[in-house]
């Protein structure tokens, strides 16, 4: 029947039109009924029978409309004479009318408990899909009658145009309309219901049959796809029509007439399949499938063994389509040791994940044979996994965990689902043990926030939210706005990975070219929605460190020159945007962008406004609380029209560290009033590097001063010589380089750390009065009897060959840190 799917799923999967299909009563019932346009009565009827009213008919097309989702039964207003607010049809017809679906009389009545003919429900599913009263003609029901048998909406009707139509003639005339292509349109009216189907597919098996697949997913011909509220176990091994919703859910499956036949198999003769001691003259090419493989009868021989079942499936004519491959008792080799986790890190020698509510170490060797999205894959490496992954490890035994095989369930999380209010916890089954992980750390409830992006295993029990968020001008999609897979926003790709964002970014959906958009990434990095302009800030703010012009393509694919600029946001990572002028004069600055006509308006910002000590533990800086996702960076700018530089810090870096205001250059706060990002200004000083100046020497002539300087940067000698000015620091001593445009703008002496050290790691040492000071990257030199400087390795030192003298940057309580140690040989 249905022979088309969505523009995006046929641009990826579809390659041939599908042939058509009839369907028997009892299919098109459940169908219509799986989409909730038409339910049964209390005591299960239907009363296929009963003529329907205008009322009734006008909810049967809101439901079966793109609007269906609108209704609202709270009303205060009457949309007709003769329809008080208060009728149960009211929020139907009123919607329905709205939407020029429904027509009333001239006489300002709508009649809602008259009887609906064939013509006028024919007229109302012609508007459905896309049609105006002004197609039909001035002969009614002439005109729009010969329309809708011309699109076969009025195929297998027996009434007549005048006739009141009977609830079984709705059903086939639904079940037509969602066959018929949109008016002007190449798509099928079932697509206006986030709906897809497949003809001819075989259901093959269910984790009862094969617990290589997950619980809630069953394995069918064409895929594997998630268990819908109507599934029923007696469709496994059927043949039929499959209906999906949002592209991954069975909602309905119409099976065709079948019978079927099972062997036992009894060994091989040759080539052949002895079943049951007999050899049967199937064709060679009829599809035999086996877990998630599909072979021929020709070949069944190398995967069947004595004992299996084997079942044949018939048509209606008695001619074998297809068969199905089983192990006895449904037992199979993936279900003797198996344990299921959620990836969580991938380490060079093991993953660690989560499971029960704890984090457990696994160790898997790349190499092992690999499943993937139930189909086998080859072998495993480990850096293809991320985390979110959900896999089953298959152990030779339990007592040596030895894996044998890894089952990679990339869809065995639902979603993604977009955080629209508070009520989303109701999007899944939910208990006090959930977890619940954001951005890869373990979060609360009351840590979501709107427009997270969330997924849910239920296999695990766990929540995985993501946050991240892109701002910019939507420029370009590819392969076309038509049919997207990824779009282009502010000099960027991103691939599209749900219906949602496909239909939001595609031709005559919420965003064109040069618009301002909000794209909200999912697990993979891939778009999962997009918000609208009004529901998310469209301003950016971030660290300047590029500006310029650049060359660009418009829509057009023509090429032209404008402005650009690049800034490092909170979360550590560069973005470029297109600016409506130059902006060198906010190189190191903070800067926040708004958007209009296309490209990016920026101005130097500073949000700050908070101080204090921070405490990583307590998630605490002085009176404020910190997200526990906070994101910080720290910046070092040296003079104005310098791009300067910025990293990511993680918080423990500045634990214990007394920020002052002037310290931070911005911050922001989350809907719990957490501080979720700071920008700092040169607190760390990790953006700077450390060694030794082994000679200086300052010149001066009259008004001309001159430097000139040996260094040793990470065991690296180097030499500087400055022109116009010179750095207050002498030979042999450990100091900061500063740099700008990547050269050298700064030499300043490091201090001693006061005190003998008597005890020394490569990560911490000792004074003789009992303090401990981290020297976590601190470069240890040997100091030469000429005093030349040695670099040396960690494990080469010891307090009993050297004597050590540390030096820092500033003190830690401030963000500096132990930079050099200078051994003497004792």
């Amino acid at each position: 029947m249905f022979k088309k799917t969505c523009a995006l799923l046929l641009a990826l999967c579809l390659s041939a039109v599908l042939p058509a299909l009839a369907a028997s009563d009892e299919g098109k019932l459940a169908l219509i009924s799986s989409l909730g346009i038409m339910h049964g009565y209390e005591d299960g009827s239907f009363r296929l029978e009963n003529t329907l009213t205008r009322g009734e008919f006008s909810k049967i097309a809101v439901l079966a409309s793109k609007d269906r989702k609108k209704i609202s039964s709270a009303m205060a207003v009457s949309p007709f004479s003769d329809v008080p607010y208060t009728l149960w049809s009211a929020p139907y017809i009123q919607l329905a009318s709205t939407n020029g679906y429904v027509n009333g009389y001239l006489d300002s009545t709508f009649r809602p408990n008259a009887s609906i003919t064939l013509a006028e429900a024919s007229a109302v599913f012609l508007r459905l899909l896309g049609y105006t009263n002004s197609e039909f003609g001035a002969a009614w029901p002439a005109g729009h009658m010969a329309i809708a048998a011309d699109e076969g909406l009025t195929a297998d009707i027996s009434c007549g145009p005048n006739d009141a139509i009977t609830r079984r003639d709705t059903v086939t005339l639904l079940y037509n309309l969602l066959d018929c292509k949109i008016h002007n349109g190449d798509a099928d009216y079932i697509t206006m219901l986030d709906c897809i189907s497949y003809d001819n597919v075989v259901l093959c098996a269910t984790n009862q049959e094969d617990a290589s697949i997950p619980t809630n997913k069953v394995l069918t011909s064409v895929g594997t796809f998630k268990k819908g509220k109507s599934f029923s176990m007696d469709w496994i091994g059927r043949n039929g029509e499959l209906f999906l919703e949002d592209g991954d859910t069975i909602m309905a499956f119409v099976p065709k007439p079948q019978s079927a036949q099972s062997f036992t198999v009894t060994g091989t003769a040759g080539d052949d399949l002895l079943l049951g001691g007999t050899i049967y003259n199937w064709e060679d090419a009829m599809p035999v499938y086996y877990k998630s493989a599909q072979t021929t009868y020709a070949t069944a021989y190398n995967t069947a063994e004595e004992g299996d079942t084997f079942t044949v499936y018939f048509d209606a004519d008695n001619t074998a389509e297809y068969a199905l491959l089983r192990k006895p008792n449904t037992g199979d080799v993936f279900t003797s040791t198996m344990e299921t986790y959620a990836v969580y890190a991938v380490l060079q020698d093991g993953i660690i994940t989560y499971k029960d509510g704890a984090m457990e170490t696994v160790k898997i060797d790349d190499g092992v044979t690999l499943y993937k999205d139930d189909k086998a894959a080859g072998v495993l490496q480990k850096s293809t996994l991320q985390m979110g992954d959900i896999i089953k490890v298959n152990y030779k035994d339990k007592d040596s965990k030895k894996v044998e095989y890894v089952i990679v369930d990339t869809k065995g999380v639902d979603g993604p689902y977009t955080v629209q209010n508070s009520s989303w916890t109701g999007y899944f089954p939910l208990n006090e043990k959930t977890a619940i992980m954001r951005n890869g750390k373990k979060a609360d409830r009351a840590d979501i926030e709107v427009y997270d992006i969330l997924y849910y295993s239920e296999e695990l029990n766990m929540v995985l939210a993501y946050t991240d968020k892109v701002i910019g001008i939507y420029q370009n999609a590819s392969p076309s706005q038509d049919v997207p897979t990824s779009v282009t926003v502010s000099g960027k790709s991103y691939a599209i990975e749900s219906l949602s964002a496909f239909h939001k970014l595609a031709s005559g959906g919420s965003f064109s070219f040069g618009d301002s958009v909000t794209l909200l990434l999912g697990r993979n990095g891939e778009v999962a929605d997009v918000a609208t302009g009004t529901s998310v800030s469209e301003n950016v703010a971030g660290f300047v460190l590029q500006t310029g012009t650049k060359s660009f393509e418009n829509n057009n694919g023509e090429s032209y020159t404008g402005y650009y600029l690049s800034l490092m946001q909170a979360d550590g990572n560069l973005y470029e945007y297109e600016t409506n002028r130059e902006y060198a004069s906010l190189l190191g600055d903070v800067a926040t962008l708004t958007f209009s006509d296309g490209k990016a308006n920026a101005t130097a910002t500073s949000i700050s406004g908070v101080s204090g000590k921070v405490d990583a533990a307590a998630l605490r800086l002085g009176e404020s609380t910190l997200s526990p996702q906070v994101q910080i960076i720290d910046t070092y700018a040296p003079s104005e029209y310098d791009p300067g530089s910025a990293a990511s810090v993680f918080l423990q870096r500045l634990d214990g560290v007394t920020l002052s205001s002037a310290d931070i250059l911005y911050s922001a706060r989350d809907n719990q009033n957490r501080i979720s990002q700071l920008i700092l200004k040169n607190v760390t000083g990790d953006l700077h590097r450390y060694g030794v100046v082994t000679s200086a020497k300052n010149n001066s002539m009259g008004m001309s001063v001159s430097g000139a300087y040996a260094y040793m940067i990470d065991g690296n000698a180097g030499n500087y010589v400055s022109t116009g000015k010179t750095f207050s620091i002498g030979s042999r001593n450990p100091a900061c380089f500063s740099y700008s445009n990547g050269q050298i703008y700064t030499i300043k002496p490091l201090s001693s750390l006061s005190g003998s050290i008597t005890g020394y790691t490569a990560s911490r040492i000792t004074l003789s009065d009992g303090s401990r000071y981290d020297i976590t990257d601190a470069a240890v030199y040997r100091q030469n009897s000429d005093y030349s400087y040695t670099l040396l390795a960690p494990q080469d030192v010891s307090t009993d060959a050297y004597t050590l003298t540390a030096y820092y940057d500033k003190s830690p309580t401030l963000g500096g840190k132990i930079r050099i140690l200078i051994a003497v040989a004792k």
